[in-house]
């Protein structure tokens, strides 16, 4: 209709012009002076003066038409850009928990129920079929508690059994295996939670496999160039919808593996970080994720509890992310077209003089 209405708007312009002309031509033709014409007119009955007026005007507002109905084909069966949200993608949360020996007896067990209380959080999102947990454990090594699995699907029963397991796995989380040693190196425990991210559904890839054991050789050496951060989404991908959330009850100097480097790895990726710390958080690491916060009790389970559930409940949200997409619409212009030829030719036949009263 917008298109229609400009069309008619323009189309005013040369249609008054056209009709200044012929006014002053037949003005001409018929008498010599205007006021004469002006009192002919005038003298005129109406039938004559309503013929008059269809005769002269007629084949302009037929040629109008054929131009507003041969316009708005074209304007329909144009591309039209729009934005239009993307589809929900997953969303990919790996939990890296501290569990060293100096988070033995209290401080496991607040740790353990804000897990807990994190899962609870996610099992009734309404977006909780789009979400997939992983959780890492760290003290002096790093070990997958649970890969990156859907916490539910459409299926209540299955689900049901799902969240059962779920709860009874993370229940289990403890810091009685000997075999991650004694320690608490942080930076391997990133490591292990962004290797869940990012090879996910590509641990077979072999050129992956290799960038990745490379990035890590690297970082063991030395720190990376801004550049060469710049430049690992292009080798290793976009996780802009994944999410990466650490705890630590302290800090050992002297890491194997810097948790700066690898939070700063993470960044470059696209993956959201949260850093959840006992102690204060150093500058390095405050500047290196997305949100810090330092000087956490393990003693108030409250608090505890209600930040992992607000991290929970922010991240399940699916993204509000759109994309500029083109959409032809789907209509003929056989009809437009066959009224602008319609109105042509009945233009060019009444100004002939075949219909004229």
């Amino acid at each position: 209709m917008k298109a229609i209405f400009w069309v008619f708007l323009y189309g005013l312009l040369p249609f008054l012009a056209f009709s200044a002309l012929r006014w002053r031509s037949k003005a001409r033709q018929w008498l010599p002076g205007f006021e004469v014409f002006v009192k002919a007119w005038k003298n005129l009955s109406f039938g004559k003066r309503f013929r008059l007026w269809i005769a002269t005007y007629f084949p302009v507002l037929c040629l109008l038409l054929a131009i507003a109905s041969w316009s708005c084909g074209l304007w329909i069966a144009k591309p039209v850009a729009r934005w239009k949200p993307l589809p929900v993608k997953e969303r990919r949360i790996v939990l890296v928990n501290d569990l060293s020996a100096s988070m033995q007896g209290t401080g496991e067990e607040r740790l353990r129920q804000a897990v807990l209380a994190f899962l609870n959080t996610l099992l009734h999102d309404p977006n909780r079929e789009n979400v997939r947990l992983g959780v890492v454990e760290f003290s002096g090594t790093a070990k997958v508690l649970l890969p990156l699995v859907k916490i539910a699907d459409s299926s209540g029963i299955t689900s049901e059994i799902r969240k059962k397991r779920l709860i009874e796995l993370l229940s289990s989380m403890g810091t009685s295996d000997p075999a991650m040693g004694d320690g608490t190196e942080l930076g391997e425990g990133l490591w292990a939670g962004l290797e869940l991210i990012v090879r996910y559904g590509r641990r077979n890839d072999p050129l992956l496999s290799e960038r990745w054991q490379r990035l890590k050789q690297t970082l063991l050496r030395s720190s990376l160039s801004q550049p060469a951060v710049e430049q690992l989404r292009d080798q290793l991908g976009t996780h802009a919808d994944s999410v990466l959330v650490a705890f630590t009850d302290g800090f050992v100097e002297g890491e194997k593996l810097s948790s700066a480097a690898v939070f700063s790895v993470a960044k470059a990726l696209g993956v959201r970080t949260y850093f959840l710390s006992v102690e204060a958080v150093p500058d390095v690491l405050a500047h290196s994720v997305d949100r810090a916060i330092g000087h956490l009790s393990v003693e108030n389970v409250a608090t505890l509890e209600t930040l992992y559930r607000e991290i929970a409940s922010r991240e399940a949200r699916p993204s509000s992310r759109r994309s500029l997409e083109t959409d032809v619409t789907q209509r003929k212009q056989a009809v437009w077209l066959g009224l602008a030829f319609f109105f042509l030719g009945m233009g060019y036949r009444w100004r002939k003089g075949v219909y004229v009263p």
